[in-house]
């Protein structure tokens, strides 16, 4: 966790915190570590999160990168309306951004996909917008949707199960993908290109943010890409 709480209830960063003070939770309320090793990212840490929200101490490099982009009262906002959960970004028009670079299970992914969309609809809130960083993962891009438009069409090599009902259950959130490099996948017949590497540094996507509009079948995403600085000043909009 980047932020904290003092005895007063004020939020404070841990780039910004005393060494010599405690600081507590914001949601179990119980004493935090602060951690300012040379080789980790610093960050408030629980001793235990028995009684607290499981899914958000270990927050890596690109997360907080993701974060900074926007202002400190609009990062790892706690919100305990609909179950306990912090809010990677919400912004001030009223929408919830989360980043995801760790694994997530698919009954966690709709816990708190439900509790976020419960908190837009009840305030008539902009957007709930999900950002999974999927750098790691081979994507192949399907014959003749490779060009200088934005469209893509790719198949997914083992692709997670989350998202399985993405166009039925919960259509009003908004999905993409940070995806480099794209791969393409040794062909066996006409629906791929021949095996080679598809770099976006070579291209003005590098990395490319694919802005999901629909999974079909489980393994053939459609979708749009962006350049980073086009989908920063998107998301700054939001």
């Amino acid at each position: 966790m980047e932020f904290a709480i003092d005895s007063n209830g004020n939020r404070v960063s841990i780039a910004r915190a005393n060494p010599d003070v405690t600081y507590f939770c914001p949601c179990c309320h119980s004493p935090m570590i602060q951690k300012r090793g040379d080789l980790v990212i610093h960050h408030f840490a629980h001793k235990s999160l028995e009684d607290c929200v499981e899914y958000y101490d270990n927050k890596g490099e690109w997360h907080r990168k993701m974060q900074s982009w926007f202002p400190e009262d609009q990062q790892e906002v706690f919100n305990n309306e609909f179950g306990r959960h912090f809010y990677d970004v919400l912004t001030d028009k009223g929408t919830i951004i989360e980043f995801q670079h760790s694994p997530i299970s698919y009954e966690d992914f709709l816990t708190r996909t439900a509790a976020y969309m419960q908190y837009i609809d009840k305030y008539s809130k902009s957007r709930l917008i999900w950002v999974f960083d999927y750098t790691m993962r081979n994507f192949y891009v399907l014959k003749n949707h490779f060009d200088n438009s934005r469209k893509r069409k790719l198949r997914w090599y083992r692709p997670t199960k989350i998202f399985n009902d993405y166009q039925i259950k919960y259509d009003g959130y908004d999905l993409w993908f940070r995806i480099a490099p794209l791969r393409h996948k040794p062909t066996y017949n006409n629906d791929f290109y021949f095996p080679q590497l598809v770099d976006f540094s070579s291209t003005k996507y590098s990395p490319a943010y694919l802005k999901v509009t629909g999974i079909f079948d489980d393994s053939i995403v459609y979708g749009e890409v962006y350049s980073e600085k086009e989908f920063r000043q998107m998301l700054l909009w939001k």
